[in-house]
């Protein structure tokens, strides 16, 4: 596969994430589970982590691009703070993408766990099983989603953990529609029935 085909690829699936995390958003929005306010910041922060992600992109290709000429260049030293200024960059977007995740995965567990669970448990009894309800696991995968992404974000040691918070990411956004979509379609029929 060439370079712009696997650049394609991403952007189609950087884009469908973003579409659906923006449909859930308005979902929770529709079920009075997050605010006016609430939902626009939350898809502007979806769209600013597609941006970062995209600008993250642009900048590496034109990096590879330019390190072919590079070879051929005589001012090695000029060539040399280029890329420390984009290395500073790409490291500024990595910081604004990682902390947009921190916050939409918050965000999106806490309505979860709002509209879906039931209140805090005011016995010990209860506890075991209000934690083992199926609601409040889709919001636990989002606070967990939210806090490897947080540790990506927060600790440069960890982020090789980058990776594992996009597709963990991506598995909570999977588990969250099928939740949405059993809620849609076959909750409310069983509801009128």
């Amino acid at each position: 596969m060439r370079l712009t085909d696997i650049v394609a690829f991403e952007m189609y699936v950087h884009c469908s994430k973003m579409l659906l995390q923006c449909g859930l958003v308005l979902f929770l929005y529709r079920l009075k589970t997050l605010s006016r306010r609430r939902a626009m910041t939350t898809m502007s922060l979806c769209m600013l982590v597609l941006l970062c992600w995209k600008m993250t992109q642009s900048c590496l290709q034109e990096m590879l691009s330019s390190r072919r000429t590079a070879g051929q260049s005589d001012k090695p030293k000029q060539h040399d703070e280029t890329i420390e200024m984009k290395a500073a960059f790409l490291g500024t977007l990595f910081l604004l993408r990682f902390a947009g995740m921190t916050i939409v995965n918050f965000i999106i567990g806490r309505a979860y766990q709002l509209h879906f669970c039931e209140p805090w448990p005011e016995t010990w009894k209860r506890i075991p099983q209000y934690i083992g309800s199926k609601n409040l696991i889709v919001s636990t995968f989002y606070f967990a989603s939210s806090c490897v992404a947080f540790m990506c974000f927060t600790c440069t040691a960890l982020r090789s953990l980058s990776e594992a918070a996009l597709h963990f990411e991506n598995l909570v956004l999977v588990c969250s529609w099928a939740h949405a979509m059993y809620y849609r379609f076959v909750s409310e029929r069983q509801k009128t029935s």
